[in-house]
C-alpha cells in the first residue's frame, strides 16, 4: 500500500489524476515518485502558464497547442482562457483518454481534441509544453518544429525541471537572483533529469524565436526518506515575429 502522505498528496489533485493513475490508487498498485511528480507538476504548470502569458491574461480568444498533452491535465485548466485547445501526444492511449474525458463531459471536439501528431498546416497563438523537454534527445528539432506552428506574435511556453535551485522569493519576484532574493533552502535540489536554461535558450534562439526569458516557475514539495525536499521548475518563453 502507498504511504499515507503520498495518498493524501495525490488526492489534493484528485480532479487532475489520470484515469489509469486513479485505477492504480484504488487497486493499491505502487506509483513511482516520478509519476507523482509529473501529476503535480502539470497541475502547477497550468497556473504558471496562465500567470506568465499575456495571451492568457488579456483574453480568451486564442488557439492553444498542448504539446505532450498526456490525458489533458494542463488543457483542462487552460480551457476557460482559450477559444480552442489541440492536444498532441505520441501515446495513442493517452490521446484516447484525453478525447474520451472531454467528450464524456459534453465538450465538443472544436473546443478540445487531441491527436498523435500536430495537424499539418495548423497555427496557434500559444504553444505550451510541460515536463517533456528533459525526455527528448533532439530538443533543437522539437522546438524548431513547434515554432513553425506559431502564428505571428505567437508564444511558446515551456515548464520543466530547473537545474538551478531557487527560493520562494525568487518565484514571487520572477527572477533567479537579486539583493532582495533569498537563498534557496538547504532541502531544495534540482531533479536528476533537470535541463539547463542554456540548452533551452539555445534551442529557442535557433528556432528564430525572440524575447527569450527563463524565470522561476514554482517549487514542488515532496516527502522522501530524509524528510521534505523541494524540486525547482522553470518557465521559459519565446515569441514568434
Amino acid at each position: 500500500m502507498l504511504p499515507t502522505f503520498i495518498r493524501t498528496s495525490i488526492r489534493k489533485f484528485s480532479s487532475a489524476v489520470p484515469l489509469a493513475m486513479s485505477m492504480q490508487m484504488n487497486m493499491d498498485i505502487p506509483i513511482s515518485i516520478d509519476e507523482l511528480l509529473e501529476i503535480h507538476a502539470q497541475s502547477m504548470a497550468s497556473q504558471a502558464f496562465l500567470a506568465r502569458s499575456d495571451h492568457f491574461v488579456m483574453g480568451d480568444d486564442i488557439s492553444v497547442l498542448d504539446y505532450g498533452c498526456g490525458d489533458g491535465i494542463v488543457s483542462e485548466s487552460l480551457q476557460f482562457n482559450s477559444r480552442s485547445i489541440t492536444g498532441v501526444d505520441s501515446n495513442s492511449d493517452l490521446v484516447n483518454a484525453f478525447n474520451r474525458k472531454f467528450r464524456d463531459r459534453g465538450i465538443s471536439s472544436d473546443k478540445l481534441e487531441a491527436h498523435t501528431c500536430i495537424p499539418p498546416d495548423s497555427k496557434f497563438d500559444v504553444i505550451v509544453c510541460t515536463q517533456l523537454l528533459h525526455k527528448l534527445n533532439d530538443v533543437d528539432g522539437v522546438i524548431n518544429t513547434l515554432s513553425q506552428h506559431l502564428n505571428s506574435d505567437g508564444e511558446l511556453l515551456i515548464v520543466d525541471y530547473s537545474n538551478q535551485p531557487f527560493s520562494d522569493s525568487a518565484v514571487l519576484n520572477s527572477t533567479f537572483t537579486g539583493e532582495h532574493i533569498d537563498k534557496p533552502s538547504p532541502n531544495t535540489h534540482p531533479h536528476r533529469h533537470a535541463i539547463s536554461s542554456q540548452k533551452v535558450q539555445s534551442a529557442i534562439t535557433k528556432a528564430g524565436l525572440i524575447d527569450y526569458s527563463c524565470r522561476p516557475a514554482f517549487l514542488l514539495d515532496y516527502e522522501e526518506t530524509g524528510g521534505l525536499s523541494r524540486i525547482p521548475f522553470f518557465i521559459a518563453t519565446g515569441l514568434k515575429k
